[in-house]
């Protein structure tokens, strides 16, 4: 009850411990440069399998390894908190607890750190972050190559008070599952978040990010290598607040998202990086959005923001340049973004360059016994005077390349020789089922408009 202080070391090992009341291990503190290791043990407490109860400070540290642990009521792990250098660090063990399988209670600050690896872990919430975390380690929280993290009744990761200034890592990790969410964040300001190489499902939504609703620095979330699913709700959710804190998202490389929608974007002050959803895998559940983007996303500033979803596919089909109306139309159906609402981004499949437009009467004459029929396509926005769009319902040929080209939700980026985008064109048919482009006088116009 006085807990480890000054160089004091103690050892814990092999043995079968049973708390019937409250903890199996119950510490006080650690502080100073105290340690304490414990392994090797079967430890079952009333409440707490371990119970940290005043917290982990200075440059003390708790090493917990191969233990079988059960916290029948609380926690298999529970800890106050960790501050100044002082370091916890779980690994190989089977965890067990009523409430949380990892409870941290009292935060994580100054520079401590929190490593989770090798476990399998469960928990109404597999692992609970319940104080802010406001490490300055750039590897403050990692939760990696865990073989299971399951929260039975509702997130197996949640960060249920701010992030600020840290790194938390979430790689490699198998089968992280949630009756509600895989991994939730309530409010993210300046953190970084990397999760590579791992497996998550929620119940609800696969991973779900919210930054502070108040202005701070920007978050960056980085994924790459795994496959992310909700079941019920968005595979990946970020959102952010006008007048918040705003946030990066790189999809990095052989990203899977699975959700309704796969991806959902809602607020302003969020980008991509490079500005592209790479080569990510959008899985739809039951016919739903592929991509949802809401409230202000990528539309900054004042314009919207291109996203190239050329690379990308969408359940399991990839829209690569040339592709024909149909396939077309039925990704962006399934896409809300600045075609469904002028104050969100536009992602698009095929760039045009100058060439294209350039060879017009080609096109033209390639088609010309081409046509299949044709479809009507209403456009109501009401452009800007950076983008030509026409604003009534128009007749296309379907199945014409220059539906092809110029038809993705009604207009597409013309890039110059460096790939920058100068402006936007579409067919904009001057009456009945005539193909009458407007190209030539879109490029006479673009050289004198300010876009």
């Amino acid at each position: 009850n006085a807990g480890i202080i000054g160089a004091a070391t103690t050892t814990i090992m092999s043995n079968t411990i049973t708390g019937t009341t409250v903890a199996g291990i119950g510490v006080t503190g650690l502080s100073d440069n105290a340690s304490m290791t414990v392994t090797d043990n079967t430890i079952t407490g009333g409440q707490n399998g371990i119970g940290h109860n005043a917290g982990i400070i200075g440059a003390a540290t708790t090493t917990i390894m191969s233990n079988t642990i059960t916290g029948t009521t609380v926690a298999g792990i529970g800890v106050a908190g960790l501050s100044d250098n002082a370091s916890m660090t779980v690994t190989d063990n089977t965890i067990t607890g009523g409430q949380n399988g990892i409870g941290h209670n009292g935060g994580i600050v100054g520079t401590a750190t929190t490593t989770i690896t090798g476990n399998t872990i469960t928990g109404q919430t597999g692992i609970a972050f319940n104080g802010v975390v406001s490490t300055t380690n750039a590897n403050g929280v990692a939760i990696n190559s865990n073989t299971g993290i399951t929260g039975t009744t509702a997130d197996a990761v949640a960060f249920n008070a701010a992030v600020t200034g840290a790194g938390v890592t979430l790689n490699d990790n198998t089968n992280v599952v949630g009756a509600t969410n895989g991994v939730r964040f309530v409010s993210l300001d300046g953190a970084t978040v990397e999760t590579v190489g791992s497996t998550i499902t929620g119940a609800m939504n696969g991973f779900m990010a919210t930054a502070s609703t108040t202005a701070g620095a920007e978050s960056i979330l980085t994924f790459a290598n795994s496959a992310i699913t909700g079941r019920a709700g968005a595979g990946l959710s970020v959102t952010t607040t006008a007048g918040g804190s705003g946030v990066t998202t790189d999809l990095g490389t052989d990203l899977t998202l699975t959700g309704n929608p796969a991806l959902a974007l809602s607020g302003p002050n969020q980008s991509l990086v490079g500005n592209t959803l790479s080569n990510t895998v959008f899985n739809s559940v039951n016919g739903g959005n592929f991509i949802e983007l809401a409230n202000g996303a990528l539309f900054e500033p004042g314009r919207p923001t291109i996203i190239d979803g050329t690379t990308a596919l969408f359940d399991g089909v990839q829209v690569p340049a040339g592709s024909e109306p149909f396939l077309v139309q039925s990704v962006e159906s399934r896409i809300i973004d600045f075609d469904d609402a002028d104050t969100l981004g536009q992602i698009f499949f095929d760039s045009l360059t100058f060439a294209d437009v350039g060879d017009l009467p080609g096109l033209v004459s390639e088609f010309a016994f081409r046509t299949e029929g044709f479809t009507r396509v209403g456009n109501p926005q009401t452009p800007g005077d950076w983008i030509l769009r026409p604003d009534v319902s128009f007749d296309i040929v379907f199945g014409d390349l220059l539906a092809d080209r110029y038809g993705l939700g009604g207009c597409s980026p013309v890039l110059d020789a460096d790939g920058a985008v100068t402006g936007f064109a579409c067919i904009a048919p001057a009456g009945g089922s005539d193909i009458s482009p407007f190209v030539v006088d879109f490029m006479a116009d673009l050289s004198g408009r300010d876009r």
